[in-house]
């Protein structure tokens, strides 16, 4: 029997054996490495703006600044001249948006181009005069990220713009509309697709009113929702859907990119634009589309088995088949119920609100829409089957807040 050699630990200059790191070890060094990774994100998201906004600037090479992170109950992020530094809230980045982030980054690179381009006008106006306005505008800087002030209606701090600033349950149209939507899970056909057909006419109705009614309002009448996918994937099925919202539901939505803060990496996520009543409809109709399309894929699986289909083919097939034959659907509802009633179509409506195209444009200038309707791949049994389940089927569940309300920081903008 071989004597095992016995196997010295190497000491450490201050003589003990070194030490695995505990767990409150390990959590620290894995917050000092996502605050590099967040700090690198800043950085780099504001020598972009600087590049794409005022590379033409003499003065570009001195608009670099320090960028820190504070622990701080009542900022959001503030902008020291002195030592060229813009602090930011740790807390502020573990719970709000990154698009905040980002928007309260912007808010004090205005700062900063006040102070270094036109300090006079910031003795003379004070720290949110004309010339912050002005150069917000430069920084296509969201309305919402603009003031200083705070906001009684969201708990004393600047409203996020991708959260419901009101109470859109209490909104008497959605009211109205729930009821009808309720209706819809009526055993009478005749009675679910009139209540249906209604809580249509009272959109269209809704949206022909609004713009003329909330001209004064400006874009304060609109708000934005981030529906976070957590996924870097785009899949067909969520760009069909993205194009039943333009299309039926009185939003603007775009697919974009957004940096998740806790876990280090760019995700997809679809962003929504609108009136707050429109805007809860349509992230109810996302949601619902997404979990019924699931559960209806699911069902058909053993049969698309049997059928000798199978894999993300079939499934494509399928749930692609089932929303462009439920987009179809509401395209001759809508027609139907339009020429009866004397309606203009959706897009004559939409078209007419031109608040909501500039408010759209403001917030993503060059942004252009690629959403597809056609199927990935072809498995005739699964499409077939897709085709007439989308046919059938109907949007008939009773909509409510889905409890994304603002998220956000105690506190003000300086």
């Amino acid at each position: 029997m071989r004597k095992r050699k016995s196997q010295k630990r190497s000491k450490t200059s201050a003589g003990k054996y070194p030490q695995k790191p505990g767990a409150s070890e390990q959590k620290q060094q894995a917050s000092a490495e996502l605050k590099t990774a967040w700090l690198k994100q800043l950085y780099t998201h504001h020598a972009w703006i600087i590049e794409k906004h005022l590379s033409y600037s003499p003065y570009a090479s001195r608009l670099k600044p320090l960028i820190d992170l504070m622990h701080d109950k009542s900022r959001w992020g503030f902008w020291d001249p002195e030592k060229n530094l813009i602090g930011l809230n740790y807390n502020m980045i573990l719970t709000c948006p990154w698009s905040t982030v980002t928007g309260i980054l912007l808010h004090e690179t205005a700062h900063q181009l006040v102070s270094v381009l036109e300090p006079h006008q910031s003795s003379r106006e004070g720290p949110h005069g004309p010339t912050f306005q002005k150069y917000c505008e430069l920084l296509h800087l969201d309305p919402v990220f603009r003031h200083p002030g705070t906001d009684e209606m969201t708990a004393k701090y600047p409203p996020s713009p991708f959260g419901p600033r009101t109470e859109n349950q209490e909104h008497p149209l959605l009211v109205k509309i729930q009821k009808l939507l309720a209706l819809g899970d009526s055993p009478e056909p005749a009675e679910a697709q009139s209540a249906l057909a209604m809580a249509g006419r009272l959109m269209a109705k809704h949206n022909i009113e609004l713009p003329k009614a909330d001209q004064k309002a400006g874009f304060d009448s609109y708000e934005r929702r981030l529906i976070l996918l957590n996924s870097t994937q785009i899949s067909s099925r969520v760009r069909i859907i993205a194009s039943i919202l333009n299309r039926h539901f009185f939003v603007k939505s775009i697919l974009c990119y957004l940096y998740n803060p806790q876990l280090n990496r760019t995700e997809r996520t679809l962003e929504v634009m609108g009136r707050p009543v429109n805007l809860v409809m349509a992230e109810h109709v996302f949601h619902f589309l997404m979990e019924r399309t699931e559960t209806l894929w699911q069902y058909h699986k053993p049969l698309a088995l049997a059928a000798g289909e199978k894999g993300l083919g079939a499934k494509n097939s399928f749930i692609c088949s089932l929303l462009n034959a439920f987009y179809t659907k509401l395209d001759e509802a809508e027609t139907e119920s339009r020429v009866r009633d004397g309606l203009e179509s959706s897009d004559v409506i939409l078209g007419s609100d031109t608040l909501l195209q500039d408010y759209y444009s403001l917030c993503y200038p060059t942004a252009r829409s690629t959403y597809s309707r056609s199927p990935s791949s072809f498995s005739p049994f699964s499409q077939k089957a897709g085709t007439e389940a989308g046919r059938n089927l109907s949007i008939s569940q009773p909509i409510g807040d889905t409890g994304g309300g603002s998220r956000g920081l105690n506190g003000y903008l300086e």
